[in-house]
């Protein structure tokens, strides 16, 4: 809420909820309407949808003591979107796809996994901003005072399969709707780490979490994560988080991190963690219908390409190809700038300009325009003469209270 604040120049917070209300004609409320349910609203979503895919809040929360009904609502609708690293991280490859596809560039979710110093999508260092002020921004605008990761650390650390496992291990748990109990899952960690002669029988002493994980990792890349791990002489320190991992009092993140160690691969890694809190292995979802939201952002990622919005969706070619021809949405040329088509059409349709003037200036020529008008029209055409389908609820996940 507070980026929208800023781009747009509201005077405050509760500004911005209030025209964000009068368009989505929410009744005015004496009090502040919370951000998170109103910004899924604007977007056509429910908010755990919307935290799913906007926000760190599933992960952060994926591994959890015990917690009353109000502090989960408190947590929900007050802190659910703060981040888990103390620096922005943004690409700036992935910016000018942005700008590309969509004529704005936004923050990615996955830039911000705690540990994660590489795009995935462009196979690139990230670039950071160090502290997370830089939020309230368009990522365009911090790109060129942003700083980057020492690059001979960065080429010790490329290919670490450990690094890889933990990366994925806290993208399964972006949508982890319930969390789980830290208790159990410490308990399940005990138990792994004794079959791996983690705890030594020197009398009643133990080897530590910490000293182990310093051991087989770049420490300086640990303390990225856990940050109370800060010097092995500090030894009241190590011993605190030691106590808090063993007990399940750790942060969720320490978990994922510990059990990526001991595994060798991120799937074993997720159903230990996952059995170890009483859960089956986790299956794959089946196949739900895709919303027009869904499809549409696809759509705009691959720049209008049906065989990339295919592989971005993971669905069959000739189903991508079908959705979107009932959407109206033709098959682009690699060549074709989305931005540009999506400007000719508002200026020929929102702006009843002709043809010609539409494409004016733009990578789109008058030919093409009409083929792709024509192209909807025949679709348009078909859907008059047919009967309408009847309506069908999506499919959702439980609602936070």
């Amino acid at each position: 809420m507070g980026r929208i604040v800023t781009l747009n120049g509201f005077p405050s917070v509760g500004a911005a909820q209030q025209a964000l209300r009068g368009l989505l004609r929410i009744p005015k409320a004496t009090r502040q309407y919370p951000s998170v349910p109103l910004l899924a609203s604007a977007s056509e979503m429910s908010p755990p949808n919307y935290l799913a895919d906007h926000s760190l809040h599933f992960l952060g929360r994926a591994i959890l003591q015990k917690e009353a009904p109000r502090e989960r609502e408190h947590v929900v609708y007050v802190r659910a979107l703060r981040p888990l690293r103390d620096e922005a991280y943004l690409c700036g490859a992935c910016i000018r796809a942005d700008l590309q596809s969509f004529g704005m560039p936004y923050w990615h979710v996955d830039h911000q996994l705690p540990g994660n110093l590489w795009c995935v999508t462009h196979d690139c260092p990230l670039s950071y901003v160090p502290n997370t002020d830089a939020f309230f921004k368009s990522p365009s605008t911090v790109l060129a005072c942003s700083l980057r990761v020492d690059p001979r650390w960065l080429a010790a650390l490329k290919g670490r399969e450990v690094i890889e496992r933990f990366v994925s291990v806290q993208r399964s748990f972006l949508e982890q709707f319930e969390p789980l109990s830290s208790a159990s899952v410490a308990d399940g960690l005990l138990d792994l780490a004794r079959t791996q002669g983690l705890h030594s029988e020197r009398g009643t002493r133990r080897m530590p979490f910490s000293d182990y994980l310093t051991d087989r990792v770049d420490s300086q890349w640990v303390r990225m994560i856990v940050p109370t791990i800060r010097a092995r002489r500090d030894k009241v320190l190590l011993q605190q988080m030691d106590l808090s991992i063993a007990n399940g009092h750790a942060a969720g993140i320490a978990y994922m991190l510990l059990f990526s160690v001991l595994h060798e691969h991120a799937s074993s890694a997720i159903d230990n963690i996952r059995a170890a809190a009483g859960l089956q292995p986790k299956q794959p979802a089946p196949k739900q219908a895709l919303s027009i939201v869904d499809l549409r952002h696809a759509y705009s990622r691959a720049n209008g390409n049906y065989s990339e919005v295919a592989r971005l969706l993971q669905m069959p070619m000739q189903e991508v190809g079908r959705r979107l021809h009932d959407l109206g949405l033709p098959s682009l040329s690699t060549q074709t700038s989305i931005s540009h088509v999506r400007l000719a059409v508002e200026r020929f349709v929102g702006q009843r300009q002709s043809i010609s003037n539409a494409c004016r200036g733009l990578e789109v020529t008058p030919a093409a325009l009409e083929d792709l008008l024509r192209s909807t029209a025949r679709n348009m055409n078909l859907s008059l003469r047919a009967p309408a389908p009847a309506a069908r609820e999506r499919v959702r996940p439980p609602h936070l209270p």
